[in-house]
């Protein structure tokens, strides 16, 4: 679906597919916790990740499902 709406990957990490859809889902909403709230319901498996939006850098958002995310 992300390489039908023009994304392109760099790699063949789940780390960036992730992060696209996260970008997405950014743009059809324009509110980071409620993209990353609707990307991580489509995660599956393990995963921890530390998410910032670099124009809001005083916060961030902590998702994390099996290991611990340490910040």
């Amino acid at each position: 679906a992300l390489l039908a709406k023009g994304y392109r990957f760099l790699s063949e990490t789940d780390s960036e597919v992730v992060a696209c859809y996260l970008m997405d889902k950014l743009k059809q909403t324009s509110n980071l916790l409620a993209a990353v709230k609707e990307t991580v319901r489509k995660v599956e498996g393990a995963y921890a990740r530390g998410i910032m939006d670099t124009a809001d850098p005083n916060h961030l958002i902590g998702v994390r499902s099996g290991p611990p995310l340490v910040i």
